[in-house]
Protein backbone atom coordinates (compact mmCIF):
# COMPACT_ATOMS: atom_id res chain seq x y z
CA UNK A 1 0.00 0.00 0.00
CA UNK A 2 2.51 2.27 0.84
CA UNK A 3 4.83 1.58 -2.31
CA UNK A 4 1.15 2.70 -4.01
CA UNK A 5 1.17 6.24 -2.13
CA UNK A 6 4.86 6.70 -3.01
CA UNK A 7 3.70 7.29 -6.75
CA UNK A 8 1.78 10.47 -5.35
CA UNK A 9 4.63 12.11 -3.74
CA UNK A 10 6.42 13.48 -7.28
CA UNK A 11 2.60 14.79 -7.93
CA UNK A 12 2.32 16.35 -4.82
CA UNK A 13 5.98 18.39 -4.75
CA UNK A 14 4.58 19.51 -8.67
CA UNK A 15 1.60 20.65 -7.42
CA UNK A 16 3.10 22.57 -4.43
CA UNK A 17 6.09 24.43 -6.69
CA UNK A 18 3.24 25.19 -8.71
CA UNK A 19 0.64 26.72 -5.86
CA UNK A 20 0.22 30.48 -6.87
CA UNK A 21 -0.78 30.67 -3.18
CA UNK A 22 2.53 28.80 -1.81
CA UNK A 23 4.42 32.18 -0.21
CA UNK A 24 1.34 32.57 2.19
CA UNK A 25 2.36 29.62 3.79
CA UNK A 26 4.88 31.85 5.98
CA UNK A 27 2.55 34.50 6.40
CA UNK A 28 1.10 32.27 9.15
CA UNK A 29 2.45 30.88 12.14
CA UNK A 30 3.23 27.42 12.26
CA UNK A 31 3.77 24.68 14.98
CA UNK A 32 7.76 24.48 15.61
CA UNK A 33 8.16 20.59 15.08
CA UNK A 34 8.88 20.77 11.50
CA UNK A 35 6.98 17.05 11.67
CA UNK A 36 4.29 18.43 12.66
CA UNK A 37 1.42 18.12 9.95
CA UNK A 38 -1.95 20.74 11.53
CA UNK A 39 -4.82 19.59 10.13
CA UNK A 40 -7.72 20.66 12.59
CA UNK A 41 -8.13 24.32 10.84
CA UNK A 42 -12.15 23.36 11.24
CA UNK A 43 -11.95 23.56 15.37
CA UNK A 44 -9.44 26.48 15.32
CA UNK A 45 -6.93 28.25 12.82
CA UNK A 46 -3.20 29.03 13.04
CA UNK A 47 -2.61 33.07 13.59
CA UNK A 48 -1.73 35.52 10.96
CA UNK A 49 2.04 35.84 11.61
CA UNK A 50 1.37 39.74 11.62
CA UNK A 51 -0.73 39.28 14.61
CA UNK A 52 1.75 39.05 17.42
CA UNK A 53 3.17 42.52 16.32
CA UNK A 54 -0.13 44.20 16.10
CA UNK A 55 -0.93 42.84 19.43
CA UNK A 56 2.04 43.78 20.54
CA UNK A 57 1.82 47.24 18.90
CA UNK A 58 -1.56 47.47 20.90
CA UNK A 59 -0.70 46.24 24.21
CA UNK A 60 1.77 49.06 24.20
CA UNK A 61 -0.66 52.03 23.43
CA UNK A 62 -2.22 50.72 26.37
CA UNK A 63 0.33 51.26 28.71
CA UNK A 64 1.42 54.56 27.06
CA UNK A 65 -2.03 55.64 26.80
CA UNK A 66 -4.46 54.16 29.07
CA UNK A 67 -8.03 54.52 28.22
CA UNK A 68 -6.92 57.24 26.30
CA UNK A 69 -5.78 55.02 23.84
CA UNK A 70 -9.77 54.83 23.10
CA UNK A 71 -9.42 58.32 21.76
CA UNK A 72 -5.77 59.05 20.77
CA UNK A 73 -4.37 59.06 17.55
CA UNK A 74 -5.58 58.15 14.16
CA UNK A 75 -5.50 54.34 15.14
CA UNK A 76 -7.36 55.18 18.45
CA UNK A 77 -9.14 52.14 19.68
CA UNK A 78 -12.77 53.89 19.64
CA UNK A 79 -13.32 54.12 15.59
CA UNK A 80 -10.26 52.85 13.27
CA UNK A 81 -11.20 49.30 13.77
CA UNK A 82 -15.02 49.18 11.73
CA UNK A 83 -13.52 49.36 8.06
CA UNK A 84 -10.27 47.39 8.47
CA UNK A 85 -13.32 44.27 9.87
CA UNK A 86 -16.16 45.25 8.31
CA UNK A 87 -14.93 45.48 5.07
CA UNK A 88 -13.40 42.28 4.15
CA UNK A 89 -16.00 40.57 6.37
CA UNK A 90 -18.46 41.60 4.17
CA UNK A 91 -16.45 40.62 1.03
CA UNK A 92 -16.43 37.10 2.49
CA UNK A 93 -20.29 36.43 3.70
CA UNK A 94 -21.44 38.01 0.07
CA UNK A 95 -23.33 41.20 1.87
CA UNK A 96 -22.93 44.87 2.35
CA UNK A 97 -21.49 46.88 4.57
CA UNK A 98 -23.84 48.14 6.57
CA UNK A 99 -25.45 43.97 7.15
CA UNK A 100 -22.16 42.30 8.99
CA UNK A 101 -20.64 43.38 12.46
CA UNK A 102 -17.82 41.82 14.41
CA UNK A 103 -18.72 41.77 18.43
CA UNK A 104 -18.82 39.69 21.31
CA UNK A 105 -17.85 36.25 21.31
CA UNK A 106 -19.87 33.28 20.24
CA UNK A 107 -23.26 32.89 21.87
CA UNK A 108 -24.79 30.40 19.23
CA UNK A 109 -22.91 28.00 17.37
CA UNK A 110 -24.69 28.51 14.47
CA UNK A 111 -24.97 29.23 10.43
CA UNK A 112 -21.83 30.82 9.59
CA UNK A 113 -19.35 28.91 11.87
CA UNK A 114 -18.26 26.41 9.53
CA UNK A 115 -19.22 28.78 6.58
CA UNK A 116 -17.43 31.64 6.77
CA UNK A 117 -14.01 31.77 5.27
CA UNK A 118 -14.44 28.39 3.85
CA UNK A 119 -17.05 28.33 1.15
CA UNK A 120 -18.41 30.92 -1.22
CA UNK A 121 -21.46 33.00 0.41
CA UNK A 122 -23.58 34.96 -0.77
CA UNK A 123 -25.87 36.27 2.14
CA UNK A 124 -27.47 39.32 0.96
CA UNK A 125 -28.18 38.05 -2.60
CA UNK A 126 -29.68 34.89 -1.16
CA UNK A 127 -32.27 36.73 0.50
CA UNK A 128 -30.94 35.94 4.16
CA UNK A 129 -32.39 37.28 7.18
CA UNK A 130 -30.08 36.89 10.26
CA UNK A 131 -26.68 34.87 10.78
CA UNK A 132 -24.03 34.60 13.45
CA UNK A 133 -21.14 32.59 13.49
CA UNK A 134 -17.73 32.46 15.04
CA UNK A 135 -14.39 33.77 14.01
CA UNK A 136 -12.09 30.93 15.31
CA UNK A 137 -11.95 27.99 12.87
CA UNK A 138 -11.22 29.39 9.37
CA UNK A 139 -11.02 32.98 9.83
CA UNK A 140 -8.08 32.15 12.36
CA UNK A 141 -9.16 34.71 15.12
CA UNK A 142 -7.79 32.46 17.89
CA UNK A 143 -9.40 30.72 20.91
CA UNK A 144 -12.55 32.30 21.48
CA UNK A 145 -12.43 34.99 18.98
CA UNK A 146 -14.82 37.34 18.29
CA UNK A 147 -18.53 36.59 17.21
CA UNK A 148 -19.52 37.34 13.41
CA UNK A 149 -23.48 38.74 12.57
CA UNK A 150 -24.72 39.48 9.31
CA UNK A 151 -28.32 41.17 9.48
CA UNK A 152 -30.61 41.94 5.99
CA UNK A 153 -31.28 45.46 5.24
CA UNK A 154 -34.43 44.72 4.51
CA UNK A 155 -34.60 44.68 8.17
CA UNK A 156 -32.52 47.08 9.36
CA UNK A 157 -35.70 49.91 9.38
CA UNK A 158 -38.16 47.78 11.52
CA UNK A 159 -38.90 47.82 15.04
CA UNK A 160 -37.85 44.87 15.89
CA UNK A 161 -37.45 43.13 19.15
CA UNK A 162 -33.76 43.16 19.97
CA UNK A 163 -31.33 43.48 23.30
CA UNK A 164 -30.30 46.93 22.68
CA UNK A 165 -27.54 48.27 24.17
CA UNK A 166 -23.63 49.63 25.28
CA UNK A 167 -22.00 49.84 21.55
CA UNK A 168 -25.45 49.43 19.66
CA UNK A 169 -26.08 53.19 20.21
CA UNK A 170 -25.25 55.97 17.95
CA UNK A 171 -21.85 56.86 18.68
CA UNK A 172 -22.67 60.73 18.57
CA UNK A 173 -24.30 60.85 21.57
CA UNK A 174 -23.46 57.14 23.02
CA UNK A 175 -21.72 58.87 26.29
CA UNK A 176 -24.75 61.07 27.10
CA UNK A 177 -25.87 57.80 28.93
CA UNK A 178 -28.17 58.49 31.34
CA UNK A 179 -29.11 61.79 29.77
CA UNK A 180 -30.43 60.52 26.52
CA UNK A 181 -33.72 60.08 26.58
CA UNK A 182 -34.06 56.78 25.01
CA UNK A 183 -31.82 54.51 22.96
CA UNK A 184 -30.52 55.87 19.70
CA UNK A 185 -29.47 52.70 17.09
CA UNK A 186 -26.44 53.13 15.56
CA UNK A 187 -27.57 51.68 12.40
CA UNK A 188 -27.03 48.40 10.06
CA UNK A 189 -25.69 45.60 11.62
CA UNK A 190 -24.18 47.96 14.40
CA UNK A 191 -27.60 48.61 16.08
CA UNK A 192 -27.27 45.00 17.35
CA UNK A 193 -23.71 45.31 19.05
CA UNK A 194 -24.16 44.52 22.44
CA UNK A 195 -20.98 45.90 25.13
CA UNK A 196 -17.49 47.32 24.49
CA UNK A 197 -15.42 45.09 21.45
CA UNK A 198 -12.57 43.25 22.71
CA UNK A 199 -9.91 45.31 20.79
CA UNK A 200 -6.71 42.47 21.82
CA UNK A 201 -9.41 39.78 20.27
CA UNK A 202 -10.46 41.60 17.48
CA UNK A 203 -6.52 42.06 16.28
CA UNK A 204 -5.67 38.63 15.22
CA UNK A 205 -9.12 38.65 13.01
CA UNK A 206 -7.55 41.73 11.26
CA UNK A 207 -4.44 40.33 10.72
CA UNK A 208 -5.94 37.72 8.65
CA UNK A 209 -8.69 39.73 7.11
CA UNK A 210 -5.83 40.98 5.60
CA UNK A 211 -4.95 37.93 4.03
CA UNK A 212 -7.96 37.00 2.79
CA UNK A 213 -8.27 40.52 0.93
CA UNK A 214 -4.46 40.31 -0.84
CA UNK A 215 -5.64 36.35 -1.70
CA UNK A 216 -9.15 37.03 -2.79
CA UNK A 217 -11.46 34.49 -1.75
CA UNK A 218 -12.29 32.87 -5.28
CA UNK A 219 -8.10 31.97 -4.94
CA UNK A 220 -8.47 30.75 -1.66
CA UNK A 221 -11.58 28.73 -2.69
CA UNK A 222 -9.97 27.14 -5.84
CA UNK A 223 -6.90 25.72 -3.78
CA UNK A 224 -9.29 24.36 -1.59
CA UNK A 225 -11.10 22.20 -3.67
CA UNK A 226 -7.42 20.90 -5.56
CA UNK A 227 -6.73 20.39 -1.75
CA UNK A 228 -9.38 18.35 -0.89
CA UNK A 229 -9.82 16.47 -4.37
CA UNK A 230 -6.02 15.51 -4.18
CA UNK A 231 -6.98 14.17 -0.71
CA UNK A 232 -9.87 12.58 -1.60
CA UNK A 233 -8.31 10.47 -4.60
CA UNK A 234 -5.50 9.65 -2.44
CA UNK A 235 -8.17 7.84 0.31
CA UNK A 236 -9.84 6.39 -2.56
CA UNK A 237 -6.31 5.05 -3.68
CA UNK A 238 -6.08 3.14 -0.31
CA UNK A 239 -9.41 2.26 0.18
CA UNK A 240 -9.38 0.23 -2.92
CA UNK A 241 -6.33 -1.88 -1.71
CA UNK A 242 -8.97 -3.77 0.90
CA UNK A 243 -11.39 -6.17 -0.03
CA UNK A 244 -13.19 -4.65 3.07
CA UNK A 245 -12.08 -1.23 3.52
CA UNK A 246 -11.40 0.09 7.07
CA UNK A 247 -12.63 3.84 6.69
CA UNK A 248 -15.32 5.79 4.46
CA UNK A 249 -15.39 9.27 3.09
CA UNK A 250 -18.57 10.39 4.71
CA UNK A 251 -18.16 13.98 3.13
CA UNK A 252 -19.81 14.30 -0.63
CA UNK A 253 -17.44 13.95 -3.42
CA UNK A 254 -19.37 16.71 -5.25
CA UNK A 255 -16.72 19.68 -4.32
CA UNK A 256 -19.88 21.99 -4.09
CA UNK A 257 -21.38 20.22 -1.57
CA UNK A 258 -18.15 20.35 0.54
CA UNK A 259 -15.59 22.69 2.25
CA UNK A 260 -11.98 22.64 3.30
CA UNK A 261 -13.15 19.67 5.92
CA UNK A 262 -13.52 15.36 4.57
CA UNK A 263 -14.26 13.68 7.32
CA UNK A 264 -13.71 10.02 7.26
CA UNK A 265 -15.62 7.02 9.46
CA UNK A 266 -13.08 4.50 10.48
CA UNK A 267 -14.99 1.17 11.01
CA UNK A 268 -12.11 -0.38 14.03
CA UNK A 269 -11.14 1.38 16.79
CA UNK A 270 -10.92 4.93 15.72
CA UNK A 271 -9.95 6.50 18.96
CA UNK A 272 -6.57 4.20 18.57
CA UNK A 273 -6.38 5.21 14.71
CA UNK A 274 -6.17 8.81 16.18
CA UNK A 275 -3.56 8.65 18.81
CA UNK A 276 -1.55 6.73 16.57
CA UNK A 277 -1.88 9.89 13.75
CA UNK A 278 -0.80 12.22 16.52
CA UNK A 279 2.19 10.38 17.73
CA UNK A 280 3.35 11.14 14.00
CA UNK A 281 2.70 14.62 14.30
CA UNK A 282 -0.86 14.61 12.69
CA UNK A 283 -3.40 17.22 14.46
CA UNK A 284 -6.48 16.37 13.27
CA UNK A 285 -10.38 16.56 15.43
CA UNK A 286 -11.99 13.37 16.60
CA UNK A 287 -15.66 13.01 16.97
CA UNK A 288 -17.14 10.68 19.19
CA UNK A 289 -17.67 7.59 18.68
CA UNK A 290 -16.13 6.93 15.24
CA UNK A 291 -15.02 9.93 13.32
CA UNK A 292 -11.46 11.77 12.31
CA UNK A 293 -11.89 15.14 10.30
CA UNK A 294 -9.03 16.15 8.49
CA UNK A 295 -9.40 19.67 6.90
CA UNK A 296 -6.21 21.15 5.41
CA UNK A 297 -6.41 25.00 4.52
CA UNK A 298 -5.65 26.63 1.26
CA UNK A 299 -3.53 29.82 3.39
CA UNK A 300 -0.83 26.58 5.12
CA UNK A 301 -1.32 23.35 4.27
CA UNK A 302 0.85 22.05 1.18
CA UNK A 303 0.38 19.21 -0.82
CA UNK A 304 3.14 17.56 0.83
CA UNK A 305 1.05 17.61 4.12
CA UNK A 306 -1.71 15.82 2.79
CA UNK A 307 0.70 13.08 0.83
CA UNK A 308 2.33 12.99 4.24
CA UNK A 309 -0.98 12.08 6.53
CA UNK A 310 -2.20 9.71 3.73
CA UNK A 311 1.32 7.70 4.79
CA UNK A 312 0.77 8.01 8.47
CA UNK A 313 -3.15 7.33 8.14
CA UNK A 314 -1.91 4.06 5.92
CA UNK A 315 0.26 2.91 8.47
CA UNK A 316 -1.79 3.51 11.73
CA UNK A 317 -4.54 1.06 9.92
CA UNK A 318 -1.76 -1.77 9.10
CA UNK A 319 -0.58 -1.82 12.28
CA UNK A 320 -3.62 -2.00 14.24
Amino acid sequence: MLELLKSYQAKAAQLDSEDPLKKYRSYFSLPKDPKSIYLCNNSLGLPASAALSKISEQFQNWVEFGAEGWFKDKSNWYNSYDVPLNKPLSNLLGAKYHEVIVMNSLTVNLHLSHAAGNISLHLHDWGIDFAVGCSYKYLCSGPGGPGIAFVHESHHDKDLPRFSGWWGNDPKTRFKMQLQGEFLPFGGAYSWQVSTPSILSMIPLMASFEVFEEVGFANFRKKSELQTASLLELLESVSSTYLKPPFEVITPKNPDQRGCQLSLLIYNDCKQCLEKLEHNGVICDFRPPNVIRVTPSPFYNTYHDIYEFVCHLSKSLISM
